[in-house]
């Protein structure tokens, strides 16, 4: 005969009792429904008055698996609030079968609201920028649109500038969809707020289903992106010389900046040429500065060694690029492997660098690349900083910064490969003071003997990396 099989059903939790007791347990239960058994220690002890009270409350329920084993269920009490990110925060129709949920979310984000009184924005500085006394900032009231538009962002739309009806201060205005918003970036910005590494945040509020933020409009500014690919090149036409010190100069900044936002526990992580600007302050001075820390993290947390890293083969791409044109496909093409020689021995032959230069190039890279501390990336810097003392960077900035910032709204820049970055004709002062600047044949991308040795050295000198740590 046939028998029905059945799976066995889970507990009925209106049966749980917890009031009556047997003969062969002592358990008690007192005025808030607490279970005391005596044979449980105090941990599993309050782990099963939670679990009592989860059921009753049914944020969680007893199951069975294959076996009729007990399993708990959880519900998923933090669940947010149910809204299409894309959509959030504007005025929706929904369809039929939508229309409760949607109602039900809107009126639970109302509630919030009034019980947090939580603000629409935040104010940063007042002296730059003047809400009503209502505490609005909206548009055609308390500011105007210029015509200008400084760029676009990948999800950050059109970046205006905007003035200020009250204080007359230009500024910029970017606004990020809630969708794709983190909370790191302000978080991040207000931080570095103070350093002079982000331009200055002013203000940064919720419109509609977007993140308006308003912040200083930088002058005088280039990429780093239109440095690499075009201006090096005529900088390399006009004079060779210049791009040794430009680089250095340029490779010490960014450290600065990548080092602050370590030491306030921030990483950046997206740290491409088209993030990094170089500002004119005169006419023989630049600073570097970092925008958009929409992928930023805190060094501290679960990621941050992985950010810390990742800033700094960003800042040795850069310097490469600078340097011999040779700006790696990714950051991972310079791990600390020793891939990376090959390609950047190939463009040191390019360029026909001499001895000393291809030994600096060679051992900034492989020194910066074993930095596993943020206090180590000083010992970077100082290294570079020293190189620089026998520079006249304010003569060097005078050639270079008309490059940067042409007077011409036309410009077209000329490109020449296979110069050295110094004129081997010309007899400058060495790191060592010998005055031996000359290309040197015998010295090629393929010279690898006692290479590893000279990097290893190089490395304990300047303090940095795991050599240095034993």
């Amino acid at each position: 005969m046939a028998t029905e099989c059945t799976e066995p059903s889970p507990p009925d939790l209106s049966t749980l009792t917890l009031s009556q007791s047997t003969e062969e347990s002592n358990d008690q239960v007192d005025s808030q429904g607490n279970v005391n058994n005596g044979r449980l220690s105090p941990t599993s002890q309050g782990r099963v008055n939670h679990l009592v009270k989860l059921l009753h409350s049914h944020e969680a329920k007893i199951g069975a698996d294959s076996q009729g084993r007990p399993v708990i269920e959880y519900e998923d009490t933090n669940k947010p609030l149910y809204w299409d990110a894309s959509n959030a925060n504007v005025i929706t129709t929904p369809k039929a079968a939508d229309h409760q949920q949607k109602i039900d979310s809107c009126l639970e984000l109302i509630e919030y609201l009034k019980k947090n009184k939580n603000p629409s924005g935040v104010t940063m500085d007042s002296s730059k920028i003047s809400p009503s006394k209502s505490n609005w900032y909206e548009e055609g009231s308390e500011f105007e649109k210029t015509q200008e538009i400084l760029g676009t962002g990948n999800t950050a739309g059109d970046i205006f500038v905007l003035k200020d009806k009250k204080t007359n201060t230009e500024h910029a205005q970017k606004t990020i969809m809630i969708s794709v918003f983190r909370k790191e970036e302000i978080q991040s910005w207000v931080d570095l707020n103070e350093t002079g590494v982000a331009p200055k945040l002013y203000l940064f509020k919720v419109k509609g289903n977007r993140v308006h933020i308003h912040m200083e409009q930088l002058k005088n500014v280039v990429t780093l992106r239109e440095v690499i690919d075009s201006h090096m090149e005529t900088i390399r036409q006009t004079n060779p010389d210049l791009v040794r010190p430009f680089s250095l100069c340029v490779f010490h900044g960014l450290l600065s900046a990548v080092r602050t936002m370590h030491e306030n526990n921030w990483t950046h992580r997206d740290l491409h040429a088209g993030n990094i600007l170089l500002q004119r302050e005169s006419d023989c001075s630049i600073k570097v500065r970092i925008v958009d820390f929409g992928l930023a993290s805190r060094l501290d947390e679960t990621g941050g060694l992985e950010g810390f890293r990742m800033d700094i083969k960003e800042s040795v791409r850069k310097l490469s690029a600078l340097y011999v044109d040779q700006e790696f496909s990714n950051p991972r093409d310079v791990d600390k492997n020793g891939a990376w020689k090959s390609d950047l021995g190939d463009a040191a032959d390019l360029f026909q660098l001499s001895r000393s230069e291809r030994v600096e190039l060679f051992s900034l890279v492989d020194s910066t690349l074993q930095i596993v501390a943020p206090s180590e990336t000083q010992n970077i810097q100082e290294a570079v900083q020293k190189k620089l003392e026998n520079i006249d960077l304010d003569k060097m900035m005078k050639e270079v910064i008309p490059i940067l910032f042409p007077p011409f709204e036309m410009y077209q820049p000329v490109h020449r490969r296979g110069q050295s970055t110094m004129d081997s004709s010309t007899q400058k002062i060495d790191d060592d003071g010998s005055g031996d600047n000359v290309t040197d044949s015998n010295f090629s991308s393929t010279e690898t003997t006692d290479a590893d040795a000279m990097l290893k050295s190089l490395r304990l000198e300047m303090g940095v990396g795991e050599d240095f740590a034993v």
